[in-house]
């Protein structure tokens, strides 16, 4: 797989392929997960039916080793585990995105876990993903950013579409979720020049 072709980093901190990823957002620190941080916090998200809801998948019982290898399974280079830490809480675990570049094709599916329910409806993704999506075309040289929620998942779909993302498609009866049920699925696309424009209208 190609490397990225981007410039080198103009600081120390910044990210380079196999580098950790440190970003900032509104009230948030984003960065790469470690080995470390697999302890029994980031297992009990696992293990609650509603918190893994949002990922279509039913409880599973996780232990901090097998989170740990997971985890280093991510290699900053096309694939990303980026926690969020809330600034104002001690820098308090509270969700990740889990990313999966195609740097062939230029693309790169995002998919958010907001684990703490204490911090659902707070607007964690609406202020973090910003700086993923800025993350991923400024540094890694991604051209389209997408998304593929179900359609009951009505919280990421406003996310998605208050951050400019597209609707792109819908796959009708796409996946079966743990109940047995089957669901639509959304796909959701935004490209770099769309969200370049973006952010120089916000800007001015």
């Amino acid at each position: 797989m190609a490397e990225p072709s981007i410039s080198p980093p103009p600081a120390t901190n910044a990210w380079w392929p196999g580098k950790p990823v440190k970003l900032e957002a509104p009230g948030y620190h984003l960065r790469s997960l470690v080995k470390s941080d697999a302890g029994e916090r980031l297992c009990a998200w696992f293990a609650d039916a509603e918190v893994v809801r949002q990922m279509n998948s039913p409880p599973q019982t996780a232990t901090p080793q097998a989170m740990g290898a997971h985890i280093e399974a991510f290699d900053n280079r096309a694939a990303f585990l980026i926690g969020i830490f809330d600034k104002a809480a001690d820098d308090l675990h509270v969700g990740y995105y889990s990313i999966y570049c195609d740097l062939t094709n230029g693309n790169a599916e995002t998919i958010v876990m907001v684990g703490d329910r204490a911090y659902w409806g707070k607007r964690v993704v609406t202020a973090t993903r910003p700086a993923v999506i800025d993350f991923l075309f400024n540094r890694v040289g991604i051209e389209k950013v997408w998304g593929r929620p179900l359609a009951r998942d009505f919280a990421g779909i406003h996310n998605y579409l208050e951050l400019g993302f597209r609707c792109e498609g819908i796959l009708r009866n796409q996946l079966r979720t743990p109940d047995g049920r089957r669901a639509d699925q959304y796909f959701f696309g935004l490209d770099r020049r769309d969200w370049r424009a973006r952010r120089k209208n916000a800007a001015a």
